[in-house]
């Protein structure tokens, strides 16, 4: 309807000239939303009521995509149901970026809204955010370090990083990295990501997840 009236011109008077400059003049933003749910199954997205994803697997983002900035209503259902696990309005700003991560397990699941960051390094290098989002894992120390390295004697980039919580964005150099959760305050470790390569002006967001009794990490590319 919008769309005619922007497309209209002087014809329209009143109220629908109002509403017709407020549509043609909108911005935009983008929206991805991330399924950390271990024991959910397939959901289904709508933005304002329509579908963005009909069947956004466990660890799986929709991307982003883009909306209209301002106050949109993000609903999240399982598949063939029309019971929604998450129902919440968004306030987004123009030319932003923004992930909603759906997590915990089906019978608590909540929402993390997280502001992204959409511009590159000032060194171009990397920046990386780290994302505890693995319910039976609790709290964790994350070290970002060089293959190899020995964690005895060496210090977190985060230390004690709670479920539902996630970091801000650290800037590190292009290159290879190996990644570790591990139990605060120990070198006992719950995730061991492998090596890990970044290149220049990359922004990343590194997940922990809970998936079939185990851990596991996703890595979701916000910039590059």
């Amino acid at each position: 309807m919008f769309k005619r009236l922007c497309n209209a011109g002087l014809g329209l008077l009143g109220l629908a000239v109002l509403l017709a400059t407020m549509s043609c003049g909108s911005s935009t933003t983008k929206l991805r939303v991330l399924h950390a749910s271990p024991d959910e199954s397939n959901v289904e997205v709508l933005v304002d009521g329509t579908s963005i994803d009909n069947s956004l697997a466990f660890a799986s983002s929709t991307g982003y995509v883009s909306v209209k900035s301002g106050s949109r209503h993000l609903q999240i259902e399982p598949v063939n149901s029309t019971t929604y696990i998450v129902d919440q309005t968004l306030s987004l700003g123009a030319n932003t970026e923004t992930t909603v991560v759906m997590m915990g397990y089906a019978s608590s699941i909540t929402s993390l809204v997280l502001a992204d960051d959409n511009t590159a390094s000032t060194t171009s290098g990397v920046n990386l955010r780290l994302l505890n989002a693995a319910p039976s894992m609790g709290s964790a120390d994350v070290y970002v370090v060089t293959p190899g390295t020995v964690l005895s004697g060496t210090s977190p980039a985060v230390s004690n990083l709670a479920f539902g919580s996630a970091s801000n964005y650290l800037p590190i150099s292009t290159g290879t990295y190996e990644i570790y959760f591990t139990q605060p305050g120990t070198t006992f470790v719950y995730i061991d990501t492998g090596a890990i390569a970044f290149a220049a002006n990359q922004n990343r967001t590194l997940v922990s997840l809970t998936a079939n009794g185990s851990f596991t990490t996703v890595t979701m590319a916000d910039l590059n």
